[in-house]
């Protein structure tokens, strides 16, 4: 097992850290760096909220595996997070954001994104870190361990050593890519794209919101789409109370049944498919309240839009053209550039969307109306 002192394994050396005299001394030794590279490791299979296991820190200097289980004191590391003089090199950062962010209470920031800025530099699509490692540096990255309990304890050597790479080589490539980025004039575009990371609501799931997660809600007629997110409420208010995943609670494929068909009785709930009997059992009657609550909503269900038309079809179609021609100019991946959803919104003339704002307007967005007019 390795200690708390740094131990040679390459530069930098690699230390890990299990209490907090030793994270407060490794985070004072960093505090004054322009980048730091950060990675997590996490459960999250058995529970609603991640449970944070190990956090991976880098410098140009320093490398630490930090022990979150062991430590109950992170605030050096939580306010290393939010000092918004270093960037966090982070690669595909959106699930280390949201479990720093529960921990922390505020998004670390500011953020570049690895992932992010391959993909806007011509790399290809949503590269993972192995594969964008061994692009630039030539240096290949171990991800056999990538389904380790990283709650168990002690980690060995070998697991230390495997999370210390997930950050070992990230300022190297950070430094690449910056380049890169200037060289092509998109620094602009990367930091766009990362400034829409720091947003508290793409983390946090509201239970009234709960229902924008169930795919299929919207096909339901009024007032089975009522129901169905009364229940999607109550779910996700059970599972984030009893720390449990959602579908642990109630699966999707139930919820929607239950929806359709708004049983009125315990005897009625026990006639739904996929429903086991210990959820009617704990939760049947605050189940037939969600219906109850459901069905005396008399707003309508919001509308759904009508297949598109054969001409619609055909705009949609020059439309992915033009992202097809305008991508391989640019060098990068079209679906990088706009996704069919993205045309369709515009081909039905609806406000917003990522075409509609920032350097995807720039670069195509705005001449899209026109392709269509003409």
């Amino acid at each position: 097992m390795l200690s708390s002192s740094f131990v040679i394994t390459g530069q930098p050396h690699l230390q890990f850290i299990q209490d907090a005299d030793a994270l407060s001394a490794f985070c004072a030794a960093i505090q004054d760096v322009d980048c730091i590279a950060v990675d997590t490791e996490f459960v999250r299979e058995r529970t609603y909220y991640p449970r944070l296991c190990l956090v991976q820190v880098a410098s140009r200097d320093h490398l630490a595996c930090i022990d979150t289980l062991a430590i109950d004191d992170l605030q050096p590391l939580l306010a290393l997070m939010s000092d918004a003089t270093i960037t966090k090199v982070m690669h595909a950062a959106r699930q280390d954001l949201e479990i720093l962010l529960l921990a922390g209470e505020a998004v670390p920031g500011p953020v570049f994104d690895t992932q992010v800025a391959g993909d806007l530099c011509g790399l290809g699509n949503q590269l993972g870190l192995a594969a964008i490692t061994a692009e630039l540096i030539g240096v290949e990255v171990d991800k056999t361990h990538s389904r380790a309990d990283w709650s168990r304890r002690p980690l060995n050597d070998t697991l230390l050593e495997y999370a210390a790479n997930d950050v070992r080589h990230l300022i190297e490539i950070y430094d690449l890519l910056r380049q890169r980025l200037a060289e092509l004039d998109r620094v602009d575009w990367q930091l766009e794209e990362c400034e829409r990371l720091a947003a508290v609501d793409l983390y946090r799931v509201e239970p009234n919101q709960a229902w924008k997660k169930v795919r299929g809600i919207n096909r339901l007629p009024a007032p089975a789409y009522h129901v169905a997110r009364e229940l999607a409420r109550w779910r996700e208010s059970r599972a984030m109370d009893r720390d449990r995943p959602r579908n642990w609670v109630l699966r999707d494929d139930a919820l929607l049944t239950i929806a359709a068909k708004m049983p009125s009785d315990t005897a009625a709930l026990r006639g739904v498919a996929g429903l086991p009997d210990g959820v009617i059992r704990h939760c049947g009657a605050q189940i037939l309240e969600a219906i109850a609550q459901g069905k005396a909503c008399t707003e309508p269900a919001p509308e759904q839009p009508a297949p598109l038309n054969e001409q619609q079809k055909s705009q949609v179609k020059l439309l992915m053209n033009a992202v097809r021609q305008k991508a391989e100019e640019l060098g990068i991946s079209p679906s990088l550039l706009a996704t069919r959803r993205d045309l369709t919104r515009v081909v039905r003339g609806r406000p917003g969307g990522p075409l509609m704002s920032g350097w995807r307007h720039t670069v195509i967005g705005a001449e899209l109306p026109d392709l269509i007019e003409n």
